[in-house]
């Protein structure tokens, strides 16, 4: 925590600098998004100390924002045309693990997928054992 607070302060120098006269459109666009991705990874933290476990939609729309950034970053025409095929899958799917998430129920209310698991199976053992051990 300290140190996002520490990376976003140290660098901040650098980020007026491409504001001068001459507008650098990718790097100002670059430097926002970036502050953006530290926002969503510090609410990211947050709610991981608040409620212990990972917001889903929170971390797509950080992998999103990641994604974005590195596109404009590096210029839609200078991609191979694989790599955008494959980024724009990707953005697909992360949009619709985005809407998704809405139904998939929350594991923090009482529902513990470990716990469940970890029952079958000591279940399905505890079964294998009474058979090998009946004659």
């Amino acid at each position: 925590m300290l140190g996002c607070l520490v990376s976003c302060f140290s660098n901040s120098g650098k980020w007026f600098y491409p504001y001068s006269p001459p507008l650098q459109f990718q790097l100002v666009t670059s430097d926002i998004l970036f502050l953006l991705i530290l926002v969503e990874l510090f609410r990211l933290l947050i709610i991981y100390l608040q409620e212990h476990r990972v917001s889903i939609g929170v971390a797509v729309e950080v992998s999103i924002v990641s994604i974005l950034r590195e596109i404009i970053v590096r210029g839609v025409l200078e991609i191979p045309w694989v790599q955008g095929l494959v980024t724009c899958v990707f953005l697909l799917v992360l949009g619709v693990l985005l809407v998704i998430r809405v139904w998939i129920p929350p594991t923090f209310d009482g529902i513990d997928p470990e716990q469940f698991i970890s029952e079958w199976h000591r279940s399905r053992l505890s079964k294998r054992l009474d058979k090998k051990s009946t004659p």
